[in-house]
């Protein structure tokens, strides 16, 4: 884990993206994330659903820290493809990604072309705090 936290945070610092912190919890605990409530303009949850139990409480921590108006990008496999992805019993599926982000209080889901092996929407967070 800390080699791919390292690997992120200097494909951040080579784009010139300084703002960008890698934090790794256990996101389907509440407020696992220590991060303050209403701070964050943006969130990315990627290739992460389908290794949750409950990926719907992902999507609450996400609500939680962005500032009303802020959004959330969601990718996840679309498939299971012979070895590359998720056992086929653990790919969350467009339609119910969009599902989880809609049940979560998000609003105008817009999806996006995320490679040939992935699915991705990206959504305002109309009912975040201040």
């Amino acid at each position: 884990m800390l080699f791919r936290s390292r690997r992120i945070h200097n494909e951040a610092m080579t784009r010139g993206l300084s703002i960008v912190r890698v934090i790794w919890s256990d996101l389907e605990r509440p407020l696992a994330s220590k991060i303050g409530n209403g701070v964050l303009d943006h969130v990315l949850i990627s290739n992460l659903l389908f290794q949750l139990e409950e990926p719907a409480r992902v999507l609450a921590e996400a609500k939680r820290i962005l500032k009303k108006g802020g959004t959330v990008t969601v990718i996840d496999w679309h498939d299971s493809f012979s070895g590359m992805g998720p056992h086929p019993d653990r790919v969350v599926h467009k339609q119910r990604g969009m599902e989880l982000i809609a049940e979560a209080g998000f609003a105008e889901l817009k999806e996006f072309f995320a490679g040939a092996h992935h699915w991705g929407f990206t959504a305002l967070c109309a009912e975040c705090v201040a």
